[in-house]
């Protein structure tokens, strides 16, 4: 049986082109991209491959909140596609994965390029697999993306605020936009706009990355080095609970659409 290669990024196909040759086919499972150009770069990027390797790629795409319920009952099943890739992968179950021996190690491929990538790249996917016994880099990274905060000025103006008005504490960052922003906005427009639309949904990755952000500003570490949780550590719990205070508080305070806490992650996009 084929073991599955859990990629964490998109574009990894073109690195298996040797291990392909021997099968001539390559079964690859890849999140739908939210735009057209998304879903065009990738066939490009496969027809390059094909057309170098001569190898056929077979490729099915699946809504991303798709992209685990599938992947898992295909393992269970035995019948695991050979490269798949979905953005929630690394967070939510490769290293799982990885932990009960159901990834390929791909050291062989990573390590003669390891001078190529970023610095805390390739850390990300050194996994401990409890079968093997062993750490390797179990899915390949070639994608990275940092969290942003977008305002729209047009609206601030509208509101009676400039840009030099927002102020740059954590706390009051976000109290600025639910308690003098939206009220004045809603005052002067007369519409229900939201000052905040905060991604809420439990099967949206968004919030999960969303909510990381809220940690770092309180500088919460969850795992060591070692892989050791450190939840029970009182700071870590500290930590936590003002992170999760100030997330809700934008949606008890009533600053973020009500639905945000049903958004999947085209949701938000649309919403916005």
């Amino acid at each position: 049986m084929r073991r599955l290669v859990a990629a964490t990024v998109a574009g990894v196909a073109f690195a298996f082109a040797g291990q392909a040759l021997a099968q001539q086919t390559l079964t690859v499972w890849f999140a739908k991209g939210f735009y057209k150009s998304e879903d065009d770069a990738l066939l490009a990027a496969i027809k390059k491959f094909e057309d170098k390797t001569k190898v056929k790629v077979e490729l099915s795409q699946y809504p991303v909140q798709d992209m685990i319920p599938k992947t898992v009952s295909a393992l269970d099943a035995g019948t695991v596609p050979d490269v798949a890739y979905a953005d929630v992968y690394d967070f939510q179950v490769t290293g799982k994965w990885a932990f009960d021996g159901k990834l390929e190690d791909l050291s062989d491929i990573l390590t003669p390029m390891k001078a190529q990538f970023l610095p805390n790249t390739l850390e990300t996917v050194y996994l401990y697999d409890d079968k093997a016994k062993k750490r390797a880099y179990y899915a390949f990274p070639i994608k990275q993306q940092t969290m942003h905060v977008e305002i729209w000025l047009d609206m601030l103006a509208d509101a009676g605020f400039k840009e030099s008005d927002i102020p740059t504490g954590w706390k009051d960052y976000w109290s600025f936009w639910c308690e003098k922003a939206q009220p004045a906005l809603r005052k002067k427009t007369g519409k229900r706009d939201y000052g905040i639309g905060q991604p809420m949904g439990v099967d949206s990755s968004d919030s999960f990355y969303s909510f990381l952000t809220f940690m770092d500003a309180y500088n919460v570490k969850l795992v060591d080095d070692n892989g050791k949780l450190l939840v029970d550590d009182p700071k870590v719990k500290q930590g936590l609970i003002g992170a999760l205070t100030d997330y809700t508080a934008v949606y008890t305070k009533g600053c973020t659409p009500p639905s945000s806490t049903s958004w999947k992650d085209p949701d938000n996009n649309v919403a916005l």
